[in-house]
């Protein structure tokens, strides 16, 4: 990796996190960050991902989400879209698939994790689903690791 390299990398994330914090999605587009440090985006694309290991658009995805959960740690206030609960101890049952490819394998995956939760026998596990107020389903999605499921059940 050439110093021009090292030198900019640096650059690119600090003009990101600007771009992020001003919400000037615009400039945060391959293209757009391309043509400022002056590279072709197939170069820009490819020397991004050698060094940082993850592609741009997860890149920026990842950074977005980190900085917003920086500003809500930071405020103690929670927005209004989310919700901060405590989860009610019991039994859960859990629908996991491992690690995938998220830009081929996404949809098959989800598929297969709706038919096994839709076809899942309840009644041959002795445990019935818990639609029980307070109770609630949970997802987790990190495709690097795995599509989750989590549903709150109880004994027959």
């Amino acid at each position: 990796m050439n110093n021009e390299w090292r030198h900019n990398i640096q650059l690119i994330i600090d003009k990101i996190d600007a771009c992020i914090r001003s919400k000037n999605s615009e400039a945060l587009t391959l293209s757009a960050l391309a043509q400022e440090f002056g590279y072709s985006e197939y170069h820009f694309s490819r020397k991004f991902r050698e060094l940082s290991g993850i592609q741009l658009r997860d890149y920026l995805r990842y950074r977005k989400l980190a900085l917003a959960a920086k500003r809500v740690r930071d405020s103690g206030e929670v927005p209004p879209q989310m919700l901060l609960s405590d989860i009610p101890e019991g039994d859960y049952i859990v629908f996991e698939h491992g690690p995938f490819d998220l830009e081929t394998e996404n949809s098959a995956v989800e598929a297969k994790i709706e038919k096994a939760m839709k076809n899942f026998d309840y009644s041959a596990s002795g445990y019935v689903l818990d639609t029980s107020p307070g109770r609630a389903f949970y997802f987790y999605h990190d495709y690097k690791r795995y599509w989750k499921y989590i549903r709150p059940v109880r004994k027959r």
